[in-house]
């Protein structure tokens, strides 16, 4: 077995293996292989970067897996006490995915993947399943980052809010002040897009950050080898001539009154639990005021740059008036206009007008390009990754395109197909 190469999969007597390997009893354990000799029906695979339908700005995504399986004996139904893999069909199980030239190459990887959803479907006959990537453990996470402000050090920022996820990123530049937004896939769209970067979690795991194309591969893909059709979107997008920027000019202001609350009944402690700060965010908490007749005590749990905890401790019965005092970061906002009618787009982490300037070149690049994607569907070809360039050649549709990898979405059903959104490297400063 060897390596495989484009002409694998662009021969025309081309066969394809696909299989999945399903960890019901942990990885440190032999998986259930599923390929299309026992129960696989079918199976698909969406590789996105997030690009917006009306911006070329991308938003953090998750990479999918579908698939279905023939249910013999309802070996697969949750529900069936005699089933090897009874207790076993649990969220969060892991399922790696593997593509190939049947008999001649070696597995692809095509990712790992962990169970979301698992349906009985056709009186029990057939399993509907989908999973998603690592990076669903982000996207799926409700909470506020427990972040503090960060001056210049946007790697560090970028670490706190990517936490326990392996990642690799392209050099980023300083940001003079962040901190956390609503939620972590929030403040971390914003910072990628502050800073012109899409994100990928690629199938070695490793969420990729970066700008545009994440790698320097190249191939040529033409009629004769992968394209069936060619479809050329009308975007929304191209009804702007230009783009305007609303950014910030963040500076601290010292003496502000962060937290306030009056008439507190305290007896020996008083609990104060995730309390927002007003204004926010907050750089340095400067001092905490109590008015109380048994000389109280205050003592800080923790604090963010939006919300803090901790506690009142007095030695009687007493109504106490809290007043905390901090340094805020202000955020005053400026703009740069564009000409015509405007793309407009705000972010908190643009803070410079160098910045915002250089910004606002790139959007009007990408609304002054006539073709921004083209979609096409192929015959198929694992080794395009996401992120890489694509030159489709067509005769029969007089093309001559170059274009990123932006959606790759690969069907098999014994046979192997896909389908392909391309970003148009014009669109964002590429020759």
């Amino acid at each position: 077995m060897r390596p495989a190469v484009d002409q694998d999969y662009n021969e025309a007597s081309r066969m394809i293996d696909f299989k999945l390997n399903m960890y019901f009893f942990g990885t440190a354990a032999p998986p259930f292989e599923v390929t299309r000799d026992n129960v696989l029906i079918d199976a698909e695979i969406l590789e996105d970067v997030g690009l917006s339908d009306d911006s070329p700005l991308t938003n953090i995504t998750v990479n999918t897996l579908s698939f279905s399986l023939w249910n013999m004996d309802a070996m697969f139904s949750p529900t069936n006490s005699a089933s090897p893999f009874y207790n076993r069909i649990l969220q969060g199980v892991v399922i790696d995915a593997f593509i190939c030239t049947l008999g001649e190459t070696e597995w692809i990887n095509l990712g790992r993947f962990y169970l979301a959803d698992w349906r009985v479907a056709d009186n029990y006959a057939r399993i509907d399943a989908l999973c998603y990537d690592r990076t669903y453990l982000f996207v799926s996470d409700p909470e506020v980052p427990n972040l503090r402000v960060v001056e210049q050090n946007t790697l560090a920022y970028l670490q706190e809010l990517m936490r326990e996820l392996p990642f690799e990123s392209q050099t980023l530049t300083p940001t003079p002040f962040l901190f956390p937004l609503e939620t972590r896939r929030d403040s971390l769209n914003t910072l990628l897009n502050a800073k012109i970067f899409s994100s990928n979690c690629r199938r070695d795991g490793v969420i990729e950050i970066g700008r545009l194309p994440f790698t320097e591969t190249y191939r040529v893909i033409t009629d004769n080898d992968q394209i069936k059709d060619i479809t050329l979107p009308q975007q929304f997008i191209m009804q702007y001539d230009d783009a305007s920027i609303q950014y910030y000019r963040p500076e601290l202001i010292t003496g502000q009154s962060i937290f306030t609350m009056s008439d507190i009944r305290v007896l020996e402690n008083y609990t104060i639990q995730d309390a927002v700060f007003s204004p926010s965010p907050v750089r340095y908490i400067e001092s905490v005021n109590l008015n109380g007749r048994f000389h109280p005590e205050f003592v800080l749990n923790n604090a963010s740059a939006i919300r803090f905890s901790g506690q009142i401790f007095n030695t009687g019965d007493d109504t106490i008036d809290f007043n905390m005092m901090g340094t805020i970061v202000d955020m005053p906002t400026f703009e740069i206009h564009g000409e015509g009618r405007c793309l407009k787009v705000e972010n908190e982490f643009i803070q410079t007008a160098l910045s915002a300037a250089a910004y606002r070149r790139y959007l009007s690049t990408y609304v002054r390009t006539k073709m921004q994607t083209i979609e096409l569907n192929t015959r198929g070809n694992p080794l395009i990754t996401l992120g890489s360039t694509i030159q489709v050649v067509s005769e029969r549709y007089g093309l001559d395109f170059r274009g990123i990898v932006v959606i790759n979405k690969m069907r098999y059903d014994g046979g192997l197909s896909a389908h392909l959104t391309l970003l148009n490297v014009l669109a964002i400063g590429g020759a």
